[in-house]
């Protein structure tokens, strides 16, 4: 006889809930999700497919998908294929989606189609938990994470390596030239014309297409720039450097919510201190708003700009005692802690 804790065995009879409702208890968070979408104006916010013509073949709600979205963020399942997994084996989904199970593209199609929308609904968010008084709107705390992209290393190119591949392709195209001339040449036959042609055609062909990735840098402004992902840009990570985005967030003390959240390509978080206290003050609608952030963070300009709008931002500053910033218009009374 074993002392183990046992599942039940497989051939044991049971009585399963006739309903998918009887799964989900009162008070489980897939109810509030199903609550809150169902409360947004979808065509206000931009969804497609949110009003729908009399004819032709009828599309996925888009309340549905959203849901499944919104469900797979909360449960760190940010893949569309495995969120078409889940949809077909959880209880939770059944129920939230009435047992619908769009596939991957479907999901990813959508997704795309509905950046935009999607980013408002994340302020609606917001804005429905300072309704519901989850936020204590007087301390906020500030930080940023790396998030890797899909573009390898390989797709990155900066103003240095596109002079050297250019010269590297130009001492090649050289090469083959010489190649040429000794071909035609009646006392040698050591390389095919046909082959260096093709040969030539191809570094030619590279070279164009290099020259659209210098006048793609240069219009944009930017000393990067990553093929496929335009707006990534090459980071240095606890993984070494990777091509990511480094996500801001704004969190609440009370609940621990995000009030404010931005998605930028700057590798460092130097100048983000501002922007990010500016909008999560915004978001609460607050007149005045204590923030904390990393040494990361330090800027005395930023912490000026926003001592002026109401906002006392405290950051830790990499010397062994707190003092006072001086900036270029005067001394700030700017709170600064040592670590």
């Amino acid at each position: 006889m074993t002392r183990h804790k046992r599942g039940i065995p497989r051939e044991q009879t049971s009585l399963l809930p006739a309903r998918i409702e009887d799964y989900v208890i009162p008070d489980h968070p897939v109810r509030v999700i199903d609550a809150f979408v169902d409360s947004l104006d979808l065509a206000a916010l931009g969804f497609k497919h949110a009003v729908v013509a009399d004819t032709g073949r009828p599309p996925y709600h888009p309340a549905d998908l959203l849901k499944l979205f919104v469900y797979g963020y909360m449960n760190r399942i940010r893949a569309t294929r495995r969120l078409e997994t889940e949809a077909g084996r959880n209880l939770e989904l059944m129920w939230l989606i009435g047992q619908l199970k769009p596939d991957f593209k479907t999901l990813s199609l959508f997704r795309r189609a509905n950046a935009q929308a999607i980013g408002l609904t994340c302020r609606s968010f917001t804005e429905f938990c300072r309704q519901q008084g989850l936020f204590a709107a007087e301390l906020v705390a500030i930080d940023g994470s790396k998030f890797q992209t899909v573009a390898s290393r390989k797709k990155v190119w900066t103003a240095q390596q596109l002079a050297k591949a250019r010269a590297q392709i130009d001492e090649r195209i050289s090469t083959y030239l010489k190649e040429l001339e000794q071909s035609e040449s009646e006392h040698s036959s050591t390389a095919s014309p046909d082959r260096v042609q093709a040969a030539l055609a191809e570094l030619k062909a590279q070279k164009t297409r290099l020259d659209a990735v210098g006048e793609e840098m240069t219009s944009s402004g930017q000393s990067q720039l990553v093929q496929g992902e335009p707006e990534a840009r090459l980071m240095r990570t606890t993984q070494g450097h990777t091509v990511s985005y480094n996500v801001q967030i704004a969190v609440d003390s009370a609940n621990k919510l995000i009030v404010a959240h931005e998605v930028t390509n700057q590798g460092n978080d130097h100048q983000q201190l501002y922007p990010m206290a500016s909008a999560a003050k915004q978001s609460l609608q607050v007149d005045k708003l204590n923030v904390v952030a990393d040494t990361g963070y330090t800027n005395g300009e930023h912490a000026a700009r926003c001592e002026a709008e109401g906002i006392t931002p405290a950051v830790p500053m990499k010397i062994g005692r707190a003092h006072v910033l001086n900036s270029s218009h005067g001394y700030i009374s700017y709170a600064v802690f040592c670590l």
